[in-house]
């Protein structure tokens, strides 16, 4: 009974240390957050494990994602097209790794251009 103990034991902790847990991508910011229709807006996405990115996810429509290589895992340039149809408003946005899906950031599809501030 003892021997049969042990060796459930050793074979659960070979298996713990075989397929080490990895953290699904977490992004903390979006900058810029939002872009005009019929635009393509690159923006920096900061956070951690966003070495691996391999996809996009969107709640809304005509918006497509195009990840840059990158090897840093706490930042990473993504190129978001803004569809010239899509609907104008805040549009909840995801990323996928192999490990899962980030949390959810927004994105705001406006009629206007971003203009990024610069300070004098």
């Amino acid at each position: 009974m003892l021997l049969k103990l042990r060796l459930i034991l050793l074979a659960l902790l070979l298996l713990a240390l075989g397929a080490p847990l990895r953290a699904a991508p977490h992004v903390s910011c979006i900058y810029p957050s939002g872009g005009q229709r019929g635009t393509t807006v690159t923006v920096t996405l900061t956070g951690s494990e966003l070495a691996g990115l391999t996809g996009f996810y969107t709640s809304g429509k005509g918006l497509t994602a195009t990840i840059q290589p990158g090897k840093d895992a706490a930042t990473r340039a993504v190129q978001i097209a803004v569809a010239g149809d899509s609907p104008l408003g805040i549009q909840q946005i995801r990323f996928h790794d192999i490990n899962g899906l980030s949390n959810s950031r927004y994105f705001t599809v406006g009629a206007y251009p971003e203009v990024i501030e610069k300070e004098p």
